[in-house]
């Protein structure tokens, strides 16, 4: 019938060039793997960041992950509660107070730095500087 190998079970060699390309395709999987991976985890960042911008920090949320990390009692609970309202409560004011101090600060920075630059730095300057002021040292909103 068919002709059978001299040795039956001896393992056939894999096709010549074939490894090559699958490892490169494999690598390439992978890396497109970490690139959206590492975008979705960007974006994620980036949405909890400016959430807690607009809105600050939700005490009930990180007070009731923190009662389940600690397995907090009934009376523990209470009490943390209320500690970390008065907390929260105390760096806001601290922020309040400060606030129109660091403003100023930064006003000072970005019209010394200005004045050192010419025309076309300064304006690469300004609108670079309040992007990141924006960014980092938002206004204060009212509580």
């Amino acid at each position: 019938m068919g002709e059978e190998p001299a040795e039956k079970g001896a393992p056939l060699p894999p096709p010549r060039g074939r490894r090559g390309r699958a490892l490169l395709l494999g690598g390439v999987i992978f890396l497109c793997g970490c690139v959206c991976g590492a975008s979705a985890m960007t974006l994620f960042a980036a949405r909890r960041l400016e959430s807690f911008r607009q809105h600050g920090l939700n005490t009930e949320h990180a007070f009731s992950r923190l009662r389940r990390a600690l397995e907090l009692d009934e009376a523990q609970s209470a009490e943390v509660r209320e500690i970390l309202k008065r907390g929260i409560a105390d760096l806001r004011e601290v922020r309040r107070r400060v606030g129109p101090e660091v403003q100023d600060t930064l006003s000072r920075i970005r019209e010394e730095v200005s004045a050192v630059l010419d025309e076309r730095q300064r304006n690469l300057w300004n609108t670079r500087f309040d992007t990141l002021r924006e960014r980092w040292f938002p206004p204060m909103e009212p509580r």
